[in-house]
């Protein structure tokens, strides 16, 4: 009993670790000129030697394109290029490649309320 045991999770480790463990190696960020790659990677949640969770790497490129909202891009676009395997010093690892499209800087010059008979315009425009 206990050998049918050791052998099912002896299975599920091969498995796991037959697909690389999907421990990430590298990061690499393509197509960004507003912000370096490393001011990119430092916000990441995920880094080079964790494994690869589906949910934080879509968590860090959502926390990256509100970024580039907030700093005047709010038509910035990142996507997930290509994630491959490759071995380093005889171990699997996992290279994402993130490719992003900046889009162009946007400026507010003035805001315009009109129609508005109850409030003024001035307290439109402030809030």
């Amino acid at each position: 009993m206990n050998q049918k045991i050791l052998f099912l999770l002896l299975v599920c480790w091969l498995t796991v670790d037959g697909y690389g463990q999907g421990i990430i190696g590298e990061i690499v960020i393509e197509g960004n000129s507003t912000l370096s790659a490393s001011d990119i990677l430092q916000r990441f949640d995920l880094n080079a030697g964790d494994l690869l969770h589906q949910e934080i790497l879509e968590r860090d490129i959502d926390n990256l394109i509100s970024e580039y909202e907030s700093i005047g891009y709010p038509f910035a676009n990142v996507s997930i290029q290509a994630i491959e395997s490759y071995l380093e010093q005889n171990e699997s690892k996992l290279r994402i490649k993130l490719n992003i499209e900046e889009g162009q800087l946007v400026r507010i010059n003035e805001v315009y309320a009109s129609g508005n008979k109850e409030t003024k315009e001035y307290v439109i425009v402030r809030e």
